[in-house]
């Protein structure tokens, strides 16, 4: 990585005062503008910052500039050295800057030529300001050099609203300073208002009659936008006195996971519409940022999110965002404006169809209805664990997956996008263990007069399982076979859970019907357990109506572990038998046709007897499961009981699969140093920073630095995958002849990571140096991976 000069900072400036004796010119917004920066010494003082770290802020002012502006400002720059004869503290600010272009005009730059002079003083009494509108400003190291050419080209410092309670509006006090402005964060843009009264922005949507509206408003804050999505401000008057308008706004570029105003860092607004309120009085300081949430965690969560409805009744204004598209540099957000009084508006009744219980990995469908009584549309904000920001998307339809065990809560806030809502709740227990088809489907035969003959069978179940079954058989003899299918929350039919299959249970006396017999299924004892919700007893060789099977249940309600078993009696008869009348119980007449032919065997239609889940609603339960103890059983008494245990986790990742099995490279070119794809990377750099393999180009994938007062940071991902066998190292140095590791146990490192930040298991670990730990005012800094 190219080390750079002197580190840029953001310093803020102290004060903006005119001073006296000077002509107060603001510099124009649009075209080109010349700009002197001029380095200032003094006979006691030679500590000014040099002339390549004044180009360099310079330089940085232009691109900021260009980029605020949409290439319309254009910003070129001199820089000129000056050496005053006195004491630096003999100098006030007007005298330096007087002293100082005279001296440069000596030089051959005459400051009348220029709309902005600057005095780069390195820390002179004046310190950092500017006059308002005017042409000069000062500043000790040009830290402040983007913020107080602000004040040159007429901007002060921007208020935000801060009102005494919860309404955004309502009554309370213009405060600075809103960190959502370049004046306070050179990484942000200047707010749409701004934009609109600069030309920068030249066309707009404007809603000052009463109706329900819907507009598409354009990112403001990216410079290459598409000039047919031109129109990136969106202005709504309101029906009220001398509060006069929203301006409302989006802001794309913020798209960093750190919600952090000081940094201009908000994820909430790479899909938030941010709201300046025009308080109708004279002049743009009157235009102040507001706060859609005020009392709700700062200003961070400032903007109005996708399907959520900001509702000014006194304004007669009702303002829905419908959610971001597009892509980047041409994004944008829908919105709904509803304009006026709405009497009687009742709000919606909404229900939905979240279930207690979902499948971790299954996609879940989630809608709502509505049911508003005015029949308006509704527009859906979305909340849900394990999400920083609300979904983005306002339809009543979300669609989710969990791929964790957990519980999770689901939120709707319901709008009728005319100021009235309704919220729907419910927090979803997801499972990581659902039943899939046994490897095994046959468990038999078996055939005994002893007591409790046993089958069991390894079975696959997302990792280990053993079914065990125990049969007191006394005097009956057959084969028994079971098998399972997968059990999921389908709104279609009933699957399996466990079907039974008993093949011949006679008793061994010719067509003497067996005494009863009792089926027991059993979910005592095992933890967590199962959650069944509905289950039903059929026959193949009997037909049932479903409203003869509702009695066998076992209902746990959807979230806690059943501790429960049940039984039923079962009647065989030989040929010729009919079966019993059927009524609602537990008592089913369990006959086939054909004959007994033998007394060791019913050779005819088998019987089965399955145990069926009503798919709303069934859950197991994610966890360790235990094979519960055999039952202590009567004669002629069947127990069935599953164990199971999660899916182990698979072993390390190494270079070695991922440079071979991934990315099919053998010999020399498989080497953790060898460049494979000849992108300038090497492979086990590309592997460390999360390259799907070595043939992709990784250049898109390199680390970024950013700087602060005193410090340099140098941001890099890091694959999960990668972290457990690679070593990463940040090193320094000023000479690029010796390196230092820049470890965490060193002053003046901090190395921090944000899991997951890129995508899931791509970490950003950020390595942030002290400048001091520099010889010199250049500093290098590279990254290195070693195996």
């Amino acid at each position: 990585m190219k080390g750079h000069g002197t580190i840029p900072s953001l310093i803020l400036s102290f004060l903006l005062v005119p001073l006296s004796g000077i002509r107060v010119e603001a510099a124009p917004t649009r075209g080109n503008v010349k700009v002197l920066g001029i380095r200032v010494t003094f006979a006691n003082f030679k500590n000014a910052p040099g002339l390549s770290t004044i180009a360099n802020r310079l330089q940085g002012a232009k691109v900021s500039y260009s980029r605020y502006s949409y290439g319309k400002l254009n910003i070129t720059f001199d820089t000129v050295e000056v050496s005053l004869p006195r004491n630096r503290n003999t100098y006030d600010a007007g005298s330096l800057a007087d002293a100082a272009e005279l001296r440069a005009r000596n030089k051959g730059f005459n400051p009348a030529g220029y709309a902005i002079v600057g005095f780069f003083h390195g820390g002179h009494a004046s310190g950092n300001k500017a006059i308002v509108g005017g042409k000069r400003f000062w500043t000790n190291t040009g830290g402040a050099t983007i913020h107080e050419m602000g004040h040159n080209f007429n901007w002060g410092h921007q208020n935000r609203w801060v009102p005494n309670g919860s309404n955004p509006i309502g009554a309370g006090e213009a405060q600075t300073p809103d960190m959502w402005h370049f004046m306070a964060n050179s990484s942000t843009d200047a707010d749409p208002y701004d934009k609109w009264t600069r030309d920068w922005i030249t066309a707009r949507h404007n809603i000052t009659n009463e109706g329900s509206f819907t507009r598409r408003l354009y990112t403001c804050d990216q410079k290459n936008t598409d000039p047919a999505n031109d129109k990136r401000v969106l202005r709504v008057t309101r029906d009220t006195g001398n509060s006069a308008a929203y301006w409302i706004g989006f802001r794309s570029r913020l798209m960093n996971k750190q919600n952090d105003g000081a940094t201009g860092k908000n994820e909430l607004l790479r899909q938030g519409l941010v709201f300046y309120w025009d308080r109708g009085t004279v002049g743009g300081q009157n235009v102040v940022l507001i706060d859609i949430h005020p009392e709700q965690g700062g200003w961070d969560n400032h903007s109005l999110q996708p399907g959520e409805t900001y509702a000014d009744t006194a304004g007669k204004v009702c303002i829905t965002n419908l959610g971001r598209g597009g892509e980047t540099p041409n994004e944008y957000i829908d919105v709904r404006i509803n304009k006026g009084a709405f009497p009687g508006n009742r709000p919606p009744e909404p229900t939905w169809d979240a279930p207690a219980t979902w499948e971790a990995g299954e996609p879940l469908t989630i809608t709502i209805t509505p049911n508003d009584p005015d029949g308006d549309e509704v527009a859906c904000m979305w909340k849900t664990t394990g999400r920083a920001i609300p979904h983005n998307q306002s339809s009543p339809v979300l669609n989710q997956t969990w791929n964790v065990p957990g519980s999770y809560q689901v939120r709707a806030e319901v709008s009728d996008m005319k100021g009235k809502t309704a919220t729907l709740s419910r927090t979803i227990t997801v499972t990581g263990d659902y039943p899939v088809t046994f490897a095994n489907a046959g468990f038999g035969p078996w055939a005994g007069n002893e007591d409790h003959t046993g089958w069991s069978s390894d079975v696959l179940l997302d990792g280990e399982v053993a079914a065990t079954a125990n049969l007191s058989v006394d005097e009956l003899q057959g084969d028994f076979e079971a098998s399972a299918t997968r059990v999921r929350n389908d709104t279609a039919e009933s699957k399996s859970l466990v079907m039974v299959v008993l093949k011949d249970p006679v008793n061994g006396a010719g067509n003497e019907p067996v005494s009863q017999a009792y089926l027991q299924l059993s979910v005592t004892d095992v933890r967590p357990g199962y959650v069944l919700d509905g289950i039903s007893m059929t026959s193949n060789g009997v037909v049932f109506s479903p409203e003869e099977l509702t009695d066998i249940q076992f209902d746990g309600g959807g979230t806690t572990v059943v501790d429960a078993s049940r039984s039923t009696d079962i009647l065989v008869g030989g040929v010729g038998d009919t079966p019993s009348p059927l009524t609602p119980g537990d008592t089913v007449n369990f006959i086939g046709p054909g004959a007994w032919d033998n007394p060791n065997g019913f050779t005819g239609n088998a019987h089965s007897l399955k145990w069926s889940i009503d798919a709303a609603g069934s859950t197991f339960l994610g966890g360790n499961y235990i094979t519960e103890s055999t039952l202590s059983l009567a004669n002629e008494q069947l127990a069935f009981g599953v164990g199971m245990s999660r899916e182990p986790g698979t072993g390390t990742f190494s270079y070695s699969n991922w440079a071979t099995a991934i990315s099919g490279l053998g010999g020399p070119e498989a080497a953790f140093e060898a460049d494979a794809n000849g992108d300038g990377i090497a492979n086990g750099l590309a592997f460390l920073l999360g390259a799907q393999d070595a043939n992709t180009d990784a250049s898109e994938l390199l680390p970024d630095w950013s700087s602060t007062e005193g410090r340099t940071t140098l941001s890099f991902r890091r694959s999960d995958d990668a972290s457990p066998s690679i070593r990463s190292i940040v090193e320094y140095s000023s000479t690029l002849q010796s390196w230092t590791p820049a470890l965490e146990a060193n002053r003046g490192v901090i190395i921090t990571v944000d899991d997951d930040f890129y995508e899931p298991g791509i970490d950003r670990v950020n390595v942030s140096i002290s400048n001091n730990l520099a010889d010199s005012d250049t500093l290098f800094l590279r990254l290195t991976a070693q195996p």
